[in-house]
């Protein structure tokens, strides 16, 4: 579980994201599953994706 998912705070979804940058990831998948649908998405939205960088269009 640790190597396929991302759980807890924020702040924990922006390590771990960073970590498998450093590694290589250049994307990620969000699987809404659970019962803090609109929230995880809410923080990808406004929190994370932003903690990570912008993406350049090619």
């Amino acid at each position: 579980m640790d190597r396929f998912c991302i759980l807890g705070t924020v702040e924990d979804h922006i390590a771990k994201l960073r970590t498998l940058k450093e590694l290589g990831a250049d994307q990620f998948n969000i699987y809404l599953m659970h019962d803090a649908m609109e929230e995880t998405l809410e923080a990808y939205g406004k929190e994370i994706i932003p903690a990570l960088g912008e993406r350049t269009a090619v």
